[in-house]
């Protein structure tokens, strides 16, 4: 079920997040409820504000702030989301990116694996679509 809070209110919410997430004495907990409640809401108005941040993340090298924004954009935004994930894993931040394969695994809608391979066709061919 989404959250019905105005969008306004999550925006605050996710500067908190983005805030705490380059803050090395953070409460990671409170972090974490945070990440749960934006990706609960599914706002589709944050998209734009989750992907500055993801740059912003991403521009400032911190691989861990880029693995939750990118996991909160994939949940929010789906598909659509997978340039804005491609590039901000396309640089190197030191970490090993593990992370990117679920976060594209996420932001792939599960019906549209099963029906390409229900249908014979190649997963891969799934992009020139």
């Amino acid at each position: 079920m989404d959250d019905e809070r105005p969008a306004s209110d999550l925006t605050v919410r996710l500067d908190e997040l983005a805030t705490g997430l380059v803050d090395p004495d953070c409460d990671v907990d409170a972090l974490e409820e945070i990440e749960d409640e934006l990706i609960a809401a599914r706002q589709q108005e944050l998209i734009p504000y989750v992907e500055a941040h993801l740059t912003a993340a991403v521009e400032s090298g911190s691989w861990y702030a880029r693995h939750v924004l990118a996991r909160i954009l994939a949940e929010t935004a789906g598909r659509t989301s997978m340039a804005a994930l491609l590039h901000a894993y396309s640089r190197d931040l030191g970490d090993d990116q593990d992370s990117l394969s679920t976060t594209l695994y996420v932001a792939i809608p599960t019906q549209l694996l099963c029906r390409s391979s229900t249908e014979g066709e190649n997963p891969s061919a799934i992009g020139s679509r």
